[in-house]
């Protein structure tokens, strides 16, 4: 099985955002037909695909797992899929705003409150897939290793945890999970609100 090296994945999505985003800033002189459909498939691409993942990671996937899987292997996959998942987000959302921002004029009130939008869930994305994500993954798998020896770790969905968080180690561990694992879903769900208040912009203006 490959093993993932998440540090790299988070390296390659800044330097593919860069990309995109300096595109946006320097689009250079290019208005040709083609070019406007590739753009158009590249806006329509990275929005649905990022809220597509979005919507399913929020609603179905965590949830579906958490109720089906012992504990500790939730996490482990979990392990795996946070860190993907929000920087899958971060490159999509700015490839996005690249090519929303390179096909409308900057002057228009509701194309900057769209781009405020766009930036908003860019920036959901960043502080999970940077900050946050490396914070939940470690405590998370410090948590569960703690509660192999409890045997907690192999129950599946809500488990009393009461005798464990006697230990001062795994309450501190706790705790540092729950703040951040409770913000970075915060946080998710202001960048969901923020795609999903685009996605009423192109339904309602059909302006893309």
């Amino acid at each position: 099985m490959m093993n993932l090296r998440i540090p790299q994945v988070r390296y390659l999505a800044a330097i593919l955002a860069t990309i995109s985003l300096s595109f946006a800033l320097y689009p250079g002189n290019s208005s040709t037909d083609q070019s406007s459909k590739v753009f158009n498939f590249l806006y329509f691409f990275t929005f649905v695909s990022h809220y597509g993942a979005q919507f399913w990671m929020t609603f179905v996937a965590g949830l579906l797992l958490f109720f089906n899987l012992p504990r500790i292997w939730f996490g482990h996959v979990q392990s795996k899929l946070f860190p993907l998942f929000f920087c899958f987000g971060f490159v999509t959302s700015s490839v996005t705003i690249a090519t929303f921002v390179s096909r409308h004029k900057h002057g228009d009130d509701d194309v900057f409150i769209q781009i405020v939008a766009l930036v908003v869930s860019l920036g959901a994305d960043f502080i999970n897939a940077f900050l946050l994500s490396p914070v939940i993954v470690d405590s998370m798998l410090m948590r569960f290793s703690m509660e192999k020896k409890s045997g907690k770790a192999y129950e599946i969905g809500f488990t009393d945890l009461s005798d464990l968080l006697m230990n001062p180690e795994y309450a501190c561990v706790n705790r540092t999970f729950r703040l951040s694992h409770g913000l970075s879903g915060g946080i998710n769900m202001i960048g969901l609100a923020a795609n999903t208040f685009h996605l009423y912009y192109i339904a309602m203006t059909n302006n893309v």
